[in-house]
């Protein structure tokens, strides 16, 4: 869902910023991310609800704050309590103490979630599968997607007949 709303826009980082996830930030749709909080500073709630800017603390790993003045490109993604919220934005300026000053989103692209912590995405070229075995002897491989503190993300290649009535699983 796509949100363009500018007081829709402005609760949902008020939520992100109050529960004080890190996002992730990609620049120019490149594949590596870097992660980031947004900087607080005492007017930081009423930049956000006035739609003026967005502050974020130095980047890690640092040669982030390098790259991101000659991206043309911003994504941040981040977490809420119940959604992943994506947004493009643009880098603006570096601030004192190396905050990072970007553009307010004009949109926000919103997905419902189950996991609330970042997920790190696997490359498949890391080789990184899962070998899942049920109790009766089943077993099947599948290449690891993403993970997180609280779950792991993985496709299983090939069709497996009534999964949801097995009775539990061993991750290996």
């Amino acid at each position: 869902m796509i949100e363009t709303k500018h007081i829709m826009i402005s609760g949902i980082l008020e939520e992100m910023i109050s529960e004080n996830h890190p996002f992730k930030i990609r620049l120019n749709d490149q594949e590596f991310s870097y992660y980031t909080r947004f900087y607080n500073y005492p007017t930081m709630m009423k930049d956000i609800h006035d739609g003026k800017h967005l502050l974020i603390d130095p980047i890690d790993p640092p040669i982030g704050n390098i790259k991101i003045i000659q991206s043309n490109k911003v994504t941040l993604e981040s977490f809420t309590s119940s959604y992943l919220v994506k947004a493009s934005v643009q880098f603006l300026s570096r601030q004192e103490r190396n905050v990072i000053k970007l553009s307010y989103p004009k949109a926000l692209d919103i997905e419902k979630q189950k996991r609330t912590e970042i997920r790190v995405p696997i490359d498949p070229s890391w080789g990184v599968i899962v070998k899942v075995i049920y109790p009766a002897g089943m077993s099947f491989l599948g290449p690891v997607i993403n993970l997180s503190k609280n779950g792991i993300c993985f496709v299983c290649q090939t069709p497996i007949a009534n999964i949801d009535k097995l009775p539990s699983m061993k991750l290996m």
